[in-house]
């Protein structure tokens, strides 16, 4: 594996109100080569859901709040580059919970495969590979959860796209 250089959202304050600019940091880090046992996915979409926010104050709640000066995790949508393990090979889509980075190294508990789930979102239009029949579009009513795919950039650095119900 050659050196793969990945960017993550980090949280380096807690929010008072609504999160601003000044709450997130962009750091850019270098992956260890790839061991047996491991696989390396590039994140192509990544979810932004309510529940986020709470995780962002440090109180008790039902889910740890996130660490500051650490990425933010959240469920993500990648595609498997390369694999050290017999459970995925190269092009295979999956499902973490390793998203807010660009590239991760995880072991194969760690990822779901996605054969039957999104495989692909294009134009905010999501195309299922297996038999299951796809959602009633309900992107303009529910607004909260969404998505982002590091991949289309605007002037902010991310277009966000609802796809809510997938």
């Amino acid at each position: 594996m050659k050196n793969v250089t990945s960017r993550e959202i980090r949280l380096v304050s807690r929010p008072t109100g609504i999160p601003t600019a000044a709450n997130f940091a962009m750091a850019g880090i270098e992956l260890a080569p790839l061991k047996d046992q491991q696989v390396l996915v590039r994140n192509l979409y990544m979810s932004v859901d309510p529940y986020m926010r709470g995780r962002m104050n440090d109180g008790k709640s039902y889910v740890p709040p996130f660490e500051l000066g650490k990425p933010l995790e959240g469920g993500a949508i990648g595609e498997v580059i390369e694999s050290g393990a017999r459970e995925f090979k190269p092009g295979d889509a999956v499902t973490s919970n390793l998203g807010w980075r660009e590239y991760f190294i995880a072991a194969p508990k760690e990822l779901r495969r996605g054969s039957d789930l999104l495989r692909h979102v294009q134009g905010g239009k999501a195309r299922l590979k297996s038999d299951i029949q796809p959602k009633p579009d309900i992107r303009r009513r529910v607004k909260p959860d969404g998505v982002i795919n590091p991949r289309s950039r605007t002037r902010t650095g991310a277009r966000w796209r609802n796809i809510s119900g997938l």
